[in-house]
């Protein structure tokens, strides 16, 4: 991928994206974190243990489960369970896959599940199991805004790219005219940052090209025009010399015309230095 303004965006728009799971995977470990025994609700829960271990020892499994219903007016969306060895005390089920899974941080990155918390009693016979309502709801609820945010965000990153490709974009397209000859062109930079250092760099070096190149031109048609006229009289002489009856005679004047041609070239030399 070659375009700065796709590497751009797709880096922001992934940015983006990482945010909000970054963000529910401390929310979920925050609220994972209130529940131990340190925590703000730990003691919560070590109180509802202790209540519903009274009301299944001082009552039966059809008390516990009065119990535990009147748990969930006061806290909807809650699941409730006491355990002993692994055995839910009102079902009968196997609740042990539950009790590892609420032993374990790792079910902070399964943004979408229920998370299952649980506390012991000081004798490790009962455990008083809790599963947290899904974030999922919350995320529908505030879906709507952050699609709206993730728009805002997203043509920021557009001006931000924009503002990174179209400056860089436009030093390319001067040195290909100079490297197709245009020797004139030059990106005349307003920029202040390192976008700017380059093209003024970019600009420097173009004018010394230029000077270079401009220079050495001069140079070979001086070098040209030099040869040429005194290879013409030369040229000319010579015919003279080959025609003329008089052979040594032309000759002479072939010397001559030598010697006055190198005279004048040093002449001219000194005047141009």
């Amino acid at each position: 991928m070659r375009s700065v303004y796709a590497k751009f965006l797709l880096w922001s728009l992934g940015i983006l994206i990482f945010s909000p799971i970054l963000f529910l995977v401390i929310s979920r470990n925050n609220v994972y974190n209130s529940f131990t025994k340190d925590g703000d609700l730990g003691g919560r829960l070590t109180r509802q243990l202790a209540e519903a271990r009274q009301a299944y020892e001082t009552g039966s499994r059809e008390s516990l489960a009065r119990h535990l219903d009147s748990l969930l007016l006061n806290y909807p969306g809650f699941e409730y369970y006491l355990v002993r060895e692994g055995l839910d005390l009102v079902t009968g089920e196997d609740r042990s896959r539950l009790l590892a899974r609420a032993k374990s941080r790792l079910q902070i990155f399964d943004l979408l599940g229920r998370l299952n918390v649980s506390v012991l009693s000081e004798d490790q016979r009962y455990a008083f199991l809790a599963t947290v309502p899904s974030r999922q709801v919350n995320i529908k609820i505030y879906l709507p805004y952050y699609l709206v945010l993730l728009c805002a965000v997203a043509l920021l990153c557009w001006v931000l790219a924009f503002q990174f490709a179209s400056p860089l974009n436009h030093l390319a397209e001067a040195v290909r005219r100079f490297g197709g000859g245009d020797l004139s062109a030059r990106v005349h930079p307003t920029r202040k940052d390192e976008i700017g250092d380059l093209a003024r760099a970019y600009d420097q070096m173009a004018d010394r090209i230029e000077t270079l190149l401009t220079a050495e031109r001069r140079l070979l048609q001086d070098i040209s025009h030099e040869l040429r006229s005194p290879l013409a009289r030369l040229s000319f002489a010579a015919e003279l010399a080959r025609t003329s009856p008089d052979r040594e005679g032309a000759a002479l004047r072939v010397n001559r015309c030598r010697r006055s041609e190198g005279r004048s070239r040093r002449s001219r030399h000194r005047r141009r230095h």
